[in-house]
């Protein structure tokens, strides 16, 4: 199929857009007919510079007028330093801060002979006009292998602060991850020195995201002035639903004031250098907004307003954005107040400041009482941060709370603004601190008639609910699936009372007496033994037969509740542990049903648990009257392992062994731990309380899809009603939670699941069928044979016919693939319970068969694991029914092909023959891009092979060409790779004296040197390979490249032998030329941990 345009069309465009709209962008179109060649327009006099040389040094005296130029001369140093034995993410943060702050300089004034030191600005934020801005096209970057050439590069005073990376609209954008923004990483590591964003889109979808980020972290940035925009620009109506995401992000994320925003403001440092994030469009959007209500606070009485942005959105990245931005835009010493109502949360808000901001342990105060906040907060001039419990403005009974503080430079954030805000301690709050302006965060506002947030602290400020981060792909869709046991009783109706006395595990003896007054009933039939026997055998037998095996939430209405529910599980985990050694000893080994068996069990013998908490005095002697032992629970509660880490630090640890959890309260709020996937839900919550609940399995993780919300006491309608309040937009607009068209439900039931299911095999049926594939014949259960094997190996047949048939084309593959993906990712959804109806999705995995048959004929993807996955396929549903599989089968298509050994007779015989010709044409190009691989690792100066290549293949999906015309020319390319792979014999030569052989004839015609003269260049290649190995003294020293003195020798040693063996027809310019590229190749190579380094 033909492309409806190029990326260098996509290219251009964007080029055009960025200098029309906003003319203060140069375009350098840095083209070359060779990547090594130079001048290319960029100033640049090497090709592994990254940034603007010119540029950034006209730009360093342009904001530095009064510095001498020495000094500048060290800032362009600091600024452009390789950074070789840093990692990628310390470089990224060490220029960021100079980006941002400055580089601090310090010199002696030759008038004064004074000391003098100074920031040397690199931008300028105040006048975003008066900052150079280009957009560079075809820049090729000399490279840890070769060269590379980014897409699209936005430099900003000569530095590049993002990287474009584009793809036709027929590709994923995920491809420019995998393929290229993953390689460049590597290959091109000095390219992010000063990368502040990435920008990959294939026009119709853009991702925005670090560098150093996963795929998952990367979101679309499709709103330009509010959260709840639809995708499109107010003031340009008919883009509102054109849906081109890239023309969004340019226009929103690169016009220069923004830009100059997003990286001072909207880029965060873990203080270990363990991690980097940048904000996402709603983050950007929601933390301005804020800025501009805090600009006209005089107006606001105090009330900032509520920034709404559900959980799991990145809300505690907000705040920390938002402070920082406070504390630099405008004047004065501020104070941040930062109010919560648990210990857990000010723990943990306190954390992120630390390991985020700006924030050090000197500048924050935690007051350990409400004596020592009264005394912090009536200082005159107070700490720049303090954390508190709002209990802690607890006063004496019946006595006015003093005034501490008249400051109008105090701002209150009061994080997850609910219940004890709006009573006497939020009275005792305000009278303290009558002037500071008080800002609510929370994923979960008090509604309904009152809407107490709003009372007080404003009207939204910023509005991102739940459904609208699904659809941004901010957080990921939860379903709901109800498991309520039936254990002889029916389930007691759960009031809202109930649900609201239980939000608190250390309940009051008041809260305890009406508990048990009112509630008795109910409570008896969920603390029922036979019940709780009940969910803790379905969770066991669940828990480890889910598709995604993310970590899991037990929620229990009480804490004695919450051990024994502990107990039972326990005792039935290790019930199931041995049950399930025994059954592995009753299957066939190498069946899929035994790897199966055996993964779970792996998986479950190294699973941890464990009981969380919180522990009041007196709590043992609770738990013995009730026959529970809570002391090895308190004990772990306490326990550091063997890297002092907690277990909070353990279950947020993906790879910890601790997968699951018991709680009665204590996580539910505020607890980030991404990689959670299931909630088992058996305690009855209502509205802010149940959303913040369920919020625990919605963070995006790695190969997270959905989260799964698992009721044992049934909550669906508490659900229903909270999506209701919680997704609904602004007045005027229609609700989003129930709207079945958005394709974006937040929450949808379990069984939801399986109409997708359905819907899509029917789909996929029909597909095919257009593409003449009848994939329903691949279900063998009608077709006789007299032969136990007969109807299998028919199958099979049938199989390699269909994959034939998709692979005339990488297009009808990746539609294909497409279509499989989304089934395979349903059924996996879907699981455990889908086990159950194997026989009804029998076509799933002979869905997953075909895909997985075609990702190994074209090594799109792990040839290993395609293959276990077929054998285990096979083994499930190929099969005619009532056949038993003991031998996994396993479908080896194709042939071993050995270059050295190719005969193109035997293979044009083996096509002319073949029922499968598009297969043999996706096996011979597979081989050879393989074959290419490794002669491109062995010699970088190949890359036209590359290119040839990618020719051959780009004309095959265009169409129009014969599958026997392909083939021919994938053989004749296999000649000429086959004597490619032979010419270091030819010549004489190693594979590593070929390399260098070809580099030095790199810059000169070999057609105007004679014999005499080839032949010293090939003895140049083997004296300077020899002296460098081989020869005392030794100059390729451990760790060489690292070392200045150790490169000048290394370079010495180059120039000497070069100098003594090329012939004379390398002139100056060109012997320079050259020794350079050498110098490089070994520099490069030492870099990467290669031979000779």
């Amino acid at each position: 199929m033909a492309k409806l345009y190029t990326e260098a069309q996509l290219e251009q465009a964007c080029v055009d857009l960025l200098k029309q709209e906003f003319p203060i962008y140069q375009h350098i179109n840095a083209f070359t007919p060779h990547e090594a060649t130079l001048p290319d327009g960029s100033g640049r006099t090497d090709k592994s510079q990254v940034v603007l040389p010119v540029v950034l040094r006209k730009m360093l005296e342009k904001l530095n007028s009064k510095v001498p130029a020495k000094v500048l001369d060290k800032a362009f140093e600091a600024l452009t330093a390789r950074r070789i034995a840093e990692s990628p993410l310390a470089a990224n943060r060490e220029v960021y801060e100079m980006l941002r702050d400055g580089y601090p300089a310090q010199w002696t004034d030759e008038v004064t002979g004074r000391p003098r030191q100074q920031q040397i600005q690199v931008l300028d934020f105040k006048h975003p006009t008066k900052n150079d801005f280009r957009v560079v096209s075809q820049l090729w970057i000399q490279g840890t292998v070769g060269y590379r050439r980014p897409d699209l590069l936005i430099f900003v005073n000569g530095l590049p602060l993002v990287f474009i990376e584009l793809k036709n609209a027929t590709e994923k954008v995920k491809q420019a991850y995998d393929n290229n923004l993953t390689n460049y990483r590597v290959e091109l590591p000095q390219l992010f020195h000063a990368n502040v964003v990435a920008l990959l889109s294939n026009g119709l979808e853009t991702r925005a995201g670090s560098f150093s980020a996963g795929y998952e972290y990367f979101g679309e940035w499709l709103r330009p002035a509010s959260e709840s925009d639809k995708p499109g620009l107010p003031t340009d109506p008919a883009r509102r639903d054109s849906h081109l995401s890239l023309d969004y992000a340019l226009r929103g994320l690169l016009a220069p004031e923004r830009l100059l925003d997003y990286v001072r403001n909207f880029v965060l440092f873990h203080y270990q250098n363990a991690g980097k994030v940048i904000a996402h469009n709603h983050q950007y959007l929601g933390v301005n907004r804020t800025v501009e209500a805090f600009r006209d606070r005089a107006n606001r009485d105090g009330k900032l307003g509520v920034f709404w942005h559900t959980q799991g959105s990145g809300k505690s990245f907000s705040m920390v954005m938002l402070a920082r931005k406070l504390a630099r835009q405008f004047e004065g010493a501020f104070t941040f107040l930062l109010i919560t109502d648990r210990d857990d949360l000010d723990d943990q808000l306190y954390r992120n400041f630390l390991h985020w901001g700006d924030m050090t342990p000197a500048q924050a105060v935690r007051p350990q009482d409400s004596r020592e906040l009264r005394d912090v907060l009536a200082r005159p001039a107070g700490p720049r941060y303090v954390f508190t419990l709002i209990q802690k403005f607890r006063y004496e009974a019946g006595r006015a709370y003093p005034v501490l503080s008249t400051r109008d430079n105090i701002i209150v954030f009061v994080d997850e603004a609910h219940r004890s805000q709006y009573k006497t301690l939020a009275e005792n709050m305000r009278d303290a601190l009558p002037n500071a302006q008080f800002l609510a965060f929370t994923g979960t506002p008090l509604l309904g008639a009152e809407r107490l947030t709003h009372r007080w602290f404003g009207e939204y400020v910023s509005e991102y609910p739940f459904d609208q981060a699904v659809a941004d792909g901010a957080t990921v869709r939860l379903l709901y699936q109800n498991r309520t046991p039936e254990v002889g009783l029916e389930n007691p109706e759960l009031d809202d009372e109930l649900a609201e006395i239980l939000e608190d595990e250390n309940l009051t003896e008041q809260q305890q007496r009406r508990l048990e007054d009112q509630h008795a009933s109910q409570l008896e039939v969920l603390r029922r033994d036979d019940r709780l026997e009940a969910v803790a055998q379905d969770l066991v037998w669940h828990l480890p037969r889910r598709g995604f095996l993310g970590k899991a939430v037990a929620v229990s209405i009480d804490k004695p509740t919450t051990v024994r529910l502990y107990d039972k599980v326990k005792y039935h985990w290790e019930q199931a542990i041995r049950n399930t050694r025994k059954e592995l000893t009753t299957v066939p080994k190498g069946s899929s049903q035994h790897h199966d068996l055996k993964a779970r069990l792996a998986w479950m013998e190294r699973l941890e648990m464990a009981v969380v908490v919180s522990i009041e005095n007196g709590d043992e002697e609770k738990f013995e009257k009730q026959d529970l032992n809570i002391k090895p629970h308190i004990k772990r509660l306490a326990q550091l392992d063997a890297q002092g880490h907690d277990i909070e630090h353990n279950f947020k640890d993906a790879a910890h062994p601790l997968q699951l959890v018991f709680v009665c309260s204590m996580w539910l709020v505020g607890f980030d731990a991404p990689s959670v996937s299931t909630l088992y839900l058996d305690k009855p919550m209502r509205a802010h309380s149940l959303m913040q609940a369920i919020a625990r399995a919605n963070r995006v993780y790695e190969g997270k899809s959905a989260g799964l919300i698992v009721g044992y006491c049934d909550v669906l309608a508490s659900l229903r009603a909270s999506l209701v309040e919680y997704t609904t937009p602004r007045p005027g607009t229609p609700p989003q939670g129930d709207n079945e068209h958005t394709g974006h439900q937040p929450l949808q039931e379990f069984d939801h699941l399986y109409t997708l299911l359905d819907e899509a095999l029917a789909e996929i049926v029909t597909w095919c069928q257009t593409q003449n594939i009848a994939l329903t014949e691949a279900l063998v259960e009608n077709e006789p044979s007299d032969e136990a094997s007969g109807g299998l190996f028919a199958n099979l047949a049938r199989l390699q016919d269909f994959a034939n048939t998709l692979l005339a084309s990488d297009t009808q593959r990746q539609a294909y693939a497409l279509r499989a993906r989304l089934i395979e990712g349903l059924y996996q959804a879907a699981r455990p319970d889908v086990l159950r109806h194997r026989a009804k999705y029998r076509l799933v995995t002979v869905v997953a068969y075909l895909h997985d048959l075609l990702a190994q004929i074209t090594g799109a993807g792990e040839t290993d694991a395609a293959q276990q996955r077929i054998g285990q396929l096979l083994d499930r549903s190929v099969l005619r029914v009532g056949q038993e599989a003991t031998t996994p089968l396993v479908l080896t298509p194709g042939r071993e092909l050995d270059l050295s050994n190719l005969n193109l007779e035997e293979q044009r015989e083996s096509f002319r023959t073949s029922a499968h010709l598009n297969i043999e044409v996706a096996q011979l190009r597979t081989f050879l891009e393989e074959k290419l691989q490794q002669l491109l690792r062995r010699n970088v100066e190949r890359a036209p092979f590359a290119e040839r290549l990618a020719r051959i293949i780009e004309a095959y999906n265009a169409g129009g060409r014969r599958t026997e015309e392909i083939f021919e020319e994938l053989l004749a390319y296999a000649s000429t790779l086959k004597a490619e792979a032979e010419r270091h014999t030819r010549e004489g030569l190693t594979e590593e004296e070929l390399e260098l052989f070809d580099l030095l004839k790199k810059h000169i015609d070999e057609q105007k040197l004679s014999k005499d003269q080839l032949l010293q260049v090939k003895t140049a290649a083997r004296s300077l390979l020899a002296r460098l190995r081989e020869e005392k003294p030794l100059v390729l020293v451990q760790e060489w490249h690292r070392d200045t003195a150790s490169r000048a020798k290394v370079d010495s040693v180059i120039v000497e032998v070069l100098n003594k063996t090329l012939p004379d027809s390398y002139d100056r310019p060109l012997f320079a030329a050259t020794h350079t590229q050498v110098f490089q190749h070994f520099y490069q190579r030492a870099v990467r941990g290669q031979a000779f380094a």
